[in-house]
């Protein structure tokens, strides 16, 4: 069952929406990544404002449930990333300035978030029927 899940969920994947949103988020990602001041800013923020999760997470396109972490993680960091505008270039403010970014990502991480509960509970060896039913 949880090998059937996981098919839907990575056809469910490849769908136009989600692709482009993580393109755009491999755009802010690599940005981040690329330069160590950058990213220790960005780290900084994270823990003045406390934010919950810690910052930017990666993704690896072989496992699916890792898309969730990437999304979310941007999803989480979008009062750092608008309050901070000013020390982003210019591409990176695009994508952040697009009205339907945050909300997109939010959409996304909320239809993966129980899948990737559901498959993890299936595949766990100490899940039982109930844990599952009541995901």
């Amino acid at each position: 069952m949880a090998h059937s899940i996981n098919l839907i969920t990575k056809d469910l994947c490849k769908h136009t929406f989600i692709i482009n949103t993580i393109k755009k988020i491999g755009i802010i990602h690599q940005y981040f990544v690329k330069s160590h001041s950058i990213y220790q800013f960005l780290k900084n923020a994270v823990e003045v404002l406390q934010i919950k999760g810690g910052g930017l997470k990666s993704y690896i396109k072989i496992r699916w449930s890792t898309m969730w972490d990437y999304i979310n993680s941007i999803a989480r960091l979008e009062l750092v990333l608008l309050m901070h505008e000013s020390e982003i270039k210019n591409q990176i403010k695009d994508i952040l300035n697009d009205q339907n970014f945050f909300s997109n990502c939010q959409i996304i991480a909320s239809i993966l978030y129980p899948l990737k509960v559901f498959v993890g509970c299936l595949e766990s060896r100490t899940s039982t029927l109930t844990t599952i039913i009541f995901i």
